[in-house]
């Protein structure tokens, strides 16, 4: 089993934040993250469960064990261009489904 963490994130509609998801193959896992750069210490937020950021935020994450880093942290810029998953905004404007011109 990993003892890294994965973070994807999946971009709203309006194409300005994401939703961001962390999982580990552990479990119960104590995953711990920021968004300002820094790396997780044991004080940092700790996940439980999906959040929304701006784009242009930096995720990193890591597993904790007993108040220590397990593992190697993880990050991912989010970003509506790249490193994001399910981003079709054409898919979410009103225009594709009205045109019915067929």
């Amino acid at each position: 089993m990993s003892d890294d963490v994965v973070i994807t994130a999946q971009m709203l509609s309006e194409g300005k934040k994401a939703r961001v998801t962390l999982d580990t193959e552990k479990y119960p896992a104590e995953v711990r993250y920021t968004l300002d750069g820094t790396a997780p210490v044991p004080g940092s937020d700790l996940y439980d469960g999906p959040f929304v950021v701006k784009a242009g935020t930096t995720v990193r994450a890591a597993l904790f064990v007993a108040g220590r880093m397990e593992g190697t942290m993880t990050e991912l810029y989010v970003d509506a261009r790249r490193n994001v998953d399910n981003y079709y905004t054409y898919l979410n404007t009103p225009e594709v489904y009205a045109s019915t011109d067929r």
